[in-house]
């Protein structure tokens, strides 16, 4: 009775800290999607909407824009598995100069999950969400398309400028996207700011030229070698060689006549 209960009232399969590193892999895996959301959203959604691909049974008079069924799926994961880990990585760093090359490529792949959000549905969750778990905020507002942009384009600089290659990053087990390369994620950075300020060219030309002139002389991805892809292998499955090659969408679908007719247009090889 008069031992200390609190003491000895400690779950050791219950552990109260997790590893950043643990948590950025996890959301590494979680943001490439998995196969029924990557499957429904993009090919029988996007891609017959953008008409790069058509069913072969024709389409169903009212029923031309069907909404995949798992696009509610996307937005779950994407959130709940992919950035919450990645935020909660970002927690426990919390800016410490130790994890500077770590809590840098956090925030890019941050920013890459949160760019294919707001792609595809615009107005979204972004300054106020993730706060659930440690904050208790369960009604995030939703911020304007054009304040994430330009919010995503400072957080790339920022990171980018942030690393320091003679600094600790993730081994290469945990970073499975360019094997604790350090400096690849400054090409990344720097070519997903790219990315971002070409699709705001026509409605933000001011930002466009300012962001294209301070990103001019910095390393990008100059080859598929450098490309930021995930490494599918026998146990987690590249979602699209299932469906297209030996799932349904090899008996469902093809490229359309439209994306054909263009190919040939254009005497493309």
């Amino acid at each position: 009775c008069k031992m200390n209960l609190t003491e000895l009232n400690v779950n050791p399969n219950e552990p109260t800290y997790a590893d950043p590193g643990l948590l950025f892999k996890y959301s590494l895996i979680e943001g490439a999607g998995s196969y029924n959301t990557d499957v429904s959203v993009e090919q029988w959604g996007l891609m017959n909407w953008m008409m790069f691909t058509a069913s072969r049974n024709g389409i169903i008079p009212g029923e031309e824009y069907t909404i995949p069924t798992a696009k509610d799926a996307y937005w779950d994961e994407q959130y709940i598995n992919a950035l919450l880990n990645v935020q909660e990585a970002l927690n426990l760093m919390n800016d410490s100069v130790q994890y500077t090359n770590m809590t840098a490529a956090c925030k890019i792949w941050k920013v890459f999950l949160f760019q294919r959000l707001t792609d595809l549905w615009g107005d979204i969750p972004y300054s106020e969400a993730l706060q659930g778990y440690d904050e208790l905020n369960y009604m995030p507002s939703y911020d304007a398309q054009s304040d994430i942009y330009q919010d995503m384009l400072i957080t790339l600089k920022n990171a980018s400028d942030q690393i320091d290659d003679s600094k600790d990053f993730f081994f290469e087990d945990i970073d499975l996207i360019y094997g604790g390369n350090v400096n690849a994620w400054i090409r990344f950075a720097n070519s997903l700011r790219l990315r971002l300020s070409i699709r705001i060219k026509n409605i933000e030309p001011g930002l466009y030229q300012s962001e294209m002139l301070d990103i001019e002389n910095r390393t990008h991805i100059q080859s598929n070698d450098e490309s930021a892809l995930f490494p599918f292998n026998s146990e987690n499955k590249n979602h699209f060689y299932g469906v297209w090659f030996t799932g349904q969408a090899a008996v469902q679908n093809n490229p359309s006549k439209f994306l054909v007719d263009k190919l040939l247009q254009l005497n493309d090889p």
